[in-house]
């Protein structure tokens, strides 16, 4: 369920809302309209199906898909198809 102020996102036909603050923290404009997203996220394959609770409401999930957070601590989570997950992200260097 989005909250007045969220942003509402197109990502290659994906369409989800995203919370005003974690936008906010997380995204960068590139130019009128575009944003890419520049903050690291921490993640993990699921071990099994579930949903997980987000800031927006709730995302289902399916064995092999990332549990993902915006933050070490884990909170402000989504989760993310894997193969969606492995097109957008890439491995930071530790």
């Amino acid at each position: 369920m989005a909250s007045e102020g969220d942003w509402l996102v197109n990502n290659n036909g994906d369409v989800y809302t995203v919370a005003a603050e974690s936008f906010a923290k997380t995204y960068s404009e590139v130019s009128r309209g575009l944003y890419r997203k520049i903050a690291p996220v921490w993640a993990r394959p699921a071990a099994g199906s579930g949903a997980i609770r987000t800031k927006e409401g709730e995302t289902c999930y399916c064995a092999g898909d990332y549990i993902v957070s915006n933050n070490s601590e884990g909170r402000d989570n989504y989760a993310v198809e894997k193969e969606k997950f492995e097109t957008m992200y890439e491995l930071a260097e530790e």
